[in-house]
């Protein structure tokens, strides 16, 4: 710059951007019960549903009460498996813009000092987690309850170095 006040304020910025895209994650829907008659439970439920044939598995990728259709989905005979898939849904992805710009000032000698600036999530972009997809809990089955990211988050610092 030509004005030397601008020109010390305004450059040898150095910026630094880390941008984080991440695919959908997997969703195991589960009957929620021993539907098998196996026992094998262990507090966490594995046995799949069935697949009602002609029902779209997701009502609405936009919503955060109804991602799943439930109607997709049907308990199992007593004594059978699903045919549901391991991980057959997919949840929704993941996005977040992280900034940071930082500059060092001599103030005489072997003397410094630097300034730093950093945004997190610099676009507060909201990243919904995986929703529920266990069938016996109607109430919740296909919700999002969960945020995969935090807001935004600004952090500011200065160091000294002699």
């Amino acid at each position: 710059f030509s004005n030397r006040v601008l020109d010390i304020i305004a450059s040898d910025w150095t910026a630094s951007s880390v941008l984080q895209v991440r695919s959908a994650g997997p969703v195991n829907v589960v009957t929620g019960a021993d539907i098998a008659l196996n026992g094998f439970t262990d507090n966490t439920p594995t046995q799949r549903p069935n697949i009602v044939p002609g029902q779209d598995p997701y009502s609405d990728k936009d919503s955060l009460t109804n991602y799943y259709n439930i109607a997709a989905f049907t308990q199992p005979a007593p004594g059978t498996l699903g045919d549901a898939t391991f991980n057959l849904l997919r949840g929704p992805g993941f996005w977040q813009w992280d900034q940071a710009f930082s500059r060092a000032f001599s103030v005489g000698g072997d003397q410094r000092i630097e300034l730093r600036a950093e945004a997190i999530n610099l676009t507060n972009q909201f990243n919904r987690g995986n929703p529920a997809a266990t069938l016996n809990n109607p109430a919740t089955f296909g919700r999002i309850t969960t945020a995969q990211s935090a807001p935004r988050i600004w952090q500011f610092a200065v160091k000294y170095l002699f």
